[in-house]
């Protein structure tokens, strides 16, 4: 681990493939570090060379690797004016995988080496190029599965500098209330709490709002699972090929069919969704029904949302399972639905999963759940929301502190806050933080 944490943090020439493994019209290969132009030169045997070639301009050049010879386009970004802050390459060539491996192989074998994954953000970090929330926000512009995902991820580089704004609140305070307190000899005006506190709320404010939109935006990023849950013979199958638009799972009229868990995702309202088709709920003395019973009370206690159909047509045999985080689902309306079952769940949805009927209901109602994310979504990893909290618990504290005149508390506890989001900002580039954020990149990013 040590000697990994030495080569990333060496400012050696790195190189990787930062498009996709595979056939393609293009395959572009990205280097960063000291020396990298001279090393594509050389190994490449690049003409016309590139050595002296301007920053942010792009060249068509003829290059050598082997017996092979081809052309390509080289694309020069000079330190530090660069996506890493250091001297960059990319050369885009025909997206032959056999060209771009002989290409990086005799890359390596003349000084470069490969990128470990997230290194070229990893450096641009280090190098001051961007902080750590839009850090993560490359990995999950890079990851993100629905179009509100990746609008988030933007919105979130967007809304950073609210964040850096309430971070200069924060340090002009502490360095007013600093000065008061340590050089009372001075002509200094008495505190003005009141001001200096709504100076500090002001920051609070803004810390906490980034928090709340982050934190009921998670399902952006994670997802959210529904698991279709009830009954034997309930329509468990023909509603999640419903669900689905496709016939995945197979339906028979006889009871138990489905034994095991079949799972696909789809997206509703812009989250991705993994639908779990479960095995009917019963009495069971077969061991594989037994065992598929089990699973499928496991993905009910998992699930973010359970739908619980019931065969409304005859009388219920098993307690549904109902929290706040179920719905009810009255199934086989075209078959008719028992007097009982309108009695007893008032608030069901009432639908046929295999004609449809009523299928936009149960939509909406799946939609609803998903109304906590907010439309001004935005995503930030544990650690940054661990940080802003840190922050935000900081700034309570000062400022009950300052409301009861306990000025050197609150200069403590501003001090503190002062040093959690300066973690943002002014991060220490160690091997944890790069286990901790960017080993879950793609390599060449």
């Amino acid at each position: 681990m040590i000697q990994k944490n030495l080569k990333i943090f060496s400012g050696d020439g790195i190189v990787a493939l930062s498009t996709p493994v595979g056939r393609s019209a293009i395959a572009v290969i990205r280097g960063s570090g000291e020396g990298i132009i001279e090393i594509f030169q050389r190994s490449l045997k690049i003409r016309p060379s590139i050595l002296n070639g301007e920053a942010n301009h792009s060249y068509v050049v003829d290059f050598e690797v082997g017996e092979i010879s081809d052309r390509a386009v080289a694309t020069i970004y000079r330190a530090p004016r660069s996506y890493t802050g250091e001297d960059m390459i990319e050369f885009s060539v025909h997206g032959n995988p056999v060209l771009a491996e002989a290409i990086i192989r005799t890359l390596t074998d003349n000084g470069a080496r490969l990128a470990e994954p997230g290194e070229f953000t990893m450096r641009a970090t280090a190098n001051g190029k961007m902080n750590i929330i839009e850090a993560e926000a490359v990995f999950y512009t890079v990851e993100a599965q629905t179009e509100r995902a990746l609008k988030a991820s933007r919105r979130t580089v967007k809304d950073i500098p609210e964040i850096a704004d309430a971070r200069a609140r924060i340090h002009d305070a502490l360095i007013k209330l600093s000065t008061i307190l340590e050089f009372p000899e001075d002509d200094i005006d008495e505190i003005d709490t009141s001001s200096l506190c709504a100076e500090i709320n002001d920051s609070s404010v803004l810390i906490e709002n980034f928090i709340e939109r982050a934190e009921c935006s998670t399902p952006l990023v994670n997802g959210m699972t529904i698991a279709i849950a009830g009954e034997v013979n309930a329509g468990k199958s023909t509603l999640f090929n419903r669900i689905l638009g496709m016939e995945r799972a197979i339906v028979t009229p006889h009871p138990g069919t489905t034994r095991d868990i079949i799972e696909a995702t789809i997206e509703i309202s812009g989250v991705p969704v993994k639908i779990l088709d479960t095995a009917g709920i019963r009495d069971s003395a077969h061991p594989v029904e037994t065992e598929g019973i089990r699973r499928a009370k496991m993905a009910m206690r998992d699930a973010d949302i359970v739908i619980w159909l019931i065969d409304a047509s005859k009388p219920i045999t098993q307690i549904p399972h109902n929290d706040e985080n179920t719905i009810i689902v009255l199934n086989k309306s075209d078959i008719g639905v028992l007097e009982e079952n309108f009695k007893n769940f008032p608030d069901a949805v009432i639908i046929s999963a295999l004609t449809g009927n009523n299928f936009e209901k149960l939509l909406i109602k799946l939609e609803e759940k998903f109304l906590k994310i907010p439309a001004d979504s935005l995503i930030a990893s544990e650690r940054t929301m661990t940080i802003l909290k840190n922050t935000a618990e900081e700034l309570k504290t000062t400022i009950d502190a300052m409301n009861k005149n306990f000025f050197d508390v609150a200069q403590v506890s501003l001090e503190r806050a002062d040093l959690f989001i300066g973690e943002i900002f002014e991060p220490e580039i160690d091997g944890d933080l790069y286990d901790e954020i960017f080993k879950n990149f793609c390599i060449g990013k």
